[in-house]
């Protein structure tokens, strides 16, 4: 039986430069945490190291666009409306 659970991270408006630092402080713990988890591949000579890396190379890509949009593309008379949801689904071992 699964189950499924959402939780919100973040709902506000803020000018450009706070939802640039509130969003991109977000991206950059997640690059942060894949390059950790790159690091560990590496020394352990895990398979996954190619995956990893594209990981980071996506994050980087998104954060580079959202900086672009937030600070080239809004004015100082817009505010940003920022929404943020994890969700979590539990699900049943698959046993083999």
């Amino acid at each position: 039986m699964s189950k499924q659970i959402t939780y919100q991270l973040i709902s506000g408006v803020f000018n450009s430069s706070e939802a640039k630092s509130i969003i991109l402080s977000f991206f950059n713990h997640k690059i942060l945490y894949h390059n950790n988890q790159l690091l560990r591949a590496m020394e352990s000579n895990e398979g996954k190291i190619s995956l990893i890396e594209q990981k980071i190379k996506e994050l980087h890509l998104t954060s580079e666009a959202i900086s672009k949009l937030l600070v080239e593309e809004i004015d100082t008379e817009h505010q940003v409306e920022v929404k943020g949801f994890i969700e979590i689904n539990l699900k049943p071992l698959r046993h083999v």
